[in-house]
């Protein structure tokens, strides 16, 4: 039972290290996508477009902070980043609950 909890603990942190390692992945693109969108409304001087760019840069970089965060960075270089999705159809056996079932 102790080998089924250790078994799901560490599938739990995989998903959450994958969701981690995409989230900040796609963090990165769209601040890429902002750089080049806040460069056209520079060229074409749109001020108020270039506003509402910086304020969506600001939130992105907040959310690289909380993401560069110790723990976060811990779990994320503990467990690498894995195809999940692939793992589970080569070896499609879902560990048993690791809680005794109870029969009404």
């Amino acid at each position: 039972m102790h080998d089924q909890q250790k078994t799901v603990h560490e599938l739990n942190q995989a998903v959450l290290a994958t969701a981690l390692s995409k989230l900040v992945s796609n963090l990165q693109s769209c601040q890429s996508r902002l750089d080049y969108a806040y460069a056209r409304a520079t060229r074409s001087q749109n001020v108020h477009i270039q506003g509402k760019l910086s304020a969506a840069s600001l939130k992105l970089s907040e959310m690289q902070e909380i993401l560069n965060d110790e723990a976060i960075q811990a779990l994320l270089k503990t467990h690498p980043e894995r195809d999940l999705l692939r793992e589970l159809m080569v070896n499609p056996t879902i560990p048993a609950p690791a809680h005794e079932e109870i029969n009404f």
